[in-house]
C-alpha cells in the first residue's frame, strides 16, 4: 500500500466495510469498476463474510461508502463535512483501488474473524480528525 497518509485512513474503511453488514458503493456514472467481479472475488476469499454489496450510480464525482451497522466514508478530493465519516483523500484517481485491495487483504487474512489482523490502530478508538491532519491537504 501506498505509504502517502491515506494508508491507516484506507486500512480503517477496509476493516469497517468487512464489519458491516451490508453497503451501497455510490459511485459516478462513468466508474469502469467490474461490479460484479468485486462481489464474487470477495465471496472467493472470505466464503465466511456474507454482506450484500450494492453499486449505484451517482452525479457527484466522488465514490461514498454507505454501510449498514458502520459509519461509512468516502473516497474524493473534496474534505466531508462530516467528521464522523473516514475521508480518503483520492488525488490520484487510485483510492479505489487501495481501499478494494486492502478489504482483499484483510479478508484473506480472515478479518473481521482473527486476532490482530487489522493492524497496528484496529484495538484502538479511530481518530478521524488526526488522520486528517496527517493527510497533509
Amino acid at each position: 500500500m501506498s505509504g502517502d497518509g491515506r494508508q491507516n485512513s484506507v486500512r480503517e474503511l477496509a476493516r469497517r466495510f468487512l464489519r458491516s453488514r451490508g453497503v451501497i458503493v455510490r459511485h459516478p456514472s462513468e466508474w469502469n469498476e467490474a461490479n460484479e467481479d468485486f462481489s464474487v472475488k470477495l465471496s472467493d476469499i472470505a466464503p465466511a463474510v456474507y454482506l450484500g454489496i450494492e453499486f449505484k450510480q451517482t452525479d457527484k464525482k466522488e465514490i461514498r461508502i454507505d454501510l449498514i451497522g458502520e459509519k461509512g466514508g468516502i473516497l474524493s478530493k473534496n474534505l466531508p463535512e462530516s467528521i464522523e465519516i473516514v475521508w480518503i483523500y483520492d488525488y490520484d484517481g487510485e483510492a479505489w483501488k487501495l481501499l478494494r485491495n486492502e478489504i482483499f487483504e484483510l479478508a484473506k487474512a480472515g478479518y473481521p474473524g482473527c486476532l490482530s489482523c487489522g493492524g497496528d490502530v484496529e484495538d484502538g478508538v479511530w481518530n478521524e480528525e488526526l488522520a486528517r491532519q496527517k493527510m497533509n491537504v
